[in-house]
């Protein structure tokens, strides 16, 4: 689990479930964002090494804050649970709290082995911002990468975003990452990004962002973990959701279909449907939208790649969609798609309480 903080900005509980039907015992153990091991404390309060939990019963959980791990150096910490019996099954995941907004980041080993293509390893992370909107929101994007080999990466970026209606891309190469080391950006656009000076990135920009890297023996054993939140960024804290990663298998090639639930437009909740070409296309496609008696309730066929931008964003209320609403929430499909591979989300607000939420497009 990569991404918990303790510091004056952050704290984070870690929960070990056992999700099987016999008794279990696990371990955790916890690491600084180079690689160094950090003593934590066990249930009697000394340091050591780990912190044991023997003898979790079926179907019951342990409930760890940073404070009862000692863990307040403010690192960005690795966290690893391991079951060391025979028995049990362990689920683990933490939760990253903002002091001030008390905001919630669900943080899991959501590791996945990427199938490279001409001996390079592919990622991407859609919906990565760098915007200040006319209502005041700050909207940045933070990015952390864990190397689990034992060998040192050098990491690529290729950053696709529209700016000013056109297409552009900030490339930032030969970002070395140590073997067990953490990589960590609070504004990855205004950090790393922008070290491209060949690219405008002094105004409001949105896109998709590629990680790569060149495919290594560890790569399909050993993937890189990655995580990402975009959030608004005031005085008062931070809030916003995160964001997933795509790998080839969570994407659509020609012939095949994408698609989410629980996009939504009411007085309450308002959704924004972004996709994204991963080939140089141009890809085509169709964005439909389906009730729940499953008819399709609007659409919009589009272009991306080739000589149009790689991305883009339409709202459901977008004159080009057609939209009839029904007054509840709806899928999403992504069909027709020809040229390339697409991948999608949906980014819904709480227009109340400017709460936000992403859902990935699946294949089926």
């Amino acid at each position: 689990m990569i991404g918990l903080r303790s510091d004056l900005q952050y704290r984070f509980v870690v929960t070990l479930y056992n999700a099987a039907g016999s008794s279990g015992d696990f371990e955790l153990r916890a690491t600084d964002d180079q690689g160094v091991s950090v003593q934590i404390l066990d249930a009697a309060g000394n340091l050591g090494a780990s912190r044991k939990v023997s003898g979790l019963g079926p179907y019951q959980q342990v409930y760890l804050r940073d404070s009862d791990l000692g863990l307040v150096s403010g690192h960005h910490y690795v966290l690893k649970a391991t079951r060391t019996s025979t028995t049990g099954t362990l689920l683990a995941f933490g939760t990253s709290i903002d002091r001030k907004t008390s905001d919630l980041m669900q943080v899991t080993d959501d590791s996945q082995a990427s199938p490279a293509e001409n001996e390079t390893v592919s990622y991407w992370v859609a919906g990565v911002s760098r915007y200040d909107s006319s209502y005041g929101a700050h909207w940045r994007t933070d990015l952390r990468i864990f190397n689990r080999g034992s060998k040192p990466r050098n990491l690529y970026f290729d950053y696709s975003y529209t700016s000013g209606g056109a297409e552009h891309v900030a490339h930032v190469g030969e970002v070395p990452i140590a073997a067990s080391e953490q990589l960590t950006w609070d504004d990855v656009v205004g950090l790393e990004l922008a070290k491209d000076t060949s690219a405008d990135l002094s105004g409001n920009t949105a896109g998709v962002l590629r990680i790569y890297y060149t495919e290594d023996a560890e790569s399909a054993t050993r993937p890189l973990i990655i995580g990402s939140r975009n959030y608004d960024d005031e005085p008062t804290g931070t809030a916003g959701t995160q964001l997933a990663v795509y790998t080839l298998a969570q994407v659509a090639g020609p012939g095949q279909k994408l698609f989410l639930s629980g996009a939504e437009d009411s007085d309450r909740y308002g959704s924004r449907i972004g996709v994204f070409a991963m080939d140089p296309g141009p890809v085509s496609f169709r964005i439909v939208a389906v009730d729940t008696g499953g008819n399709e309730v609007g659409s919009f066929s589009t272009v991306l790649g080739g000589s149009a931008p790689h991305f883009g964003q339409i709202s459901l209320t977008d004159a080009g969609m057609g939209f009839r609403n029904p007054g509840t929430p709806v899928s999403i499909r992504i069909d027709q798609v020809s040229g390339g591979r697409v991948g999608a989300y949906a980014f819904t607000v709480d227009k109340a309480t400017l709460d936000t939420s992403f859902i990935q497009a699946v294949p089926q």
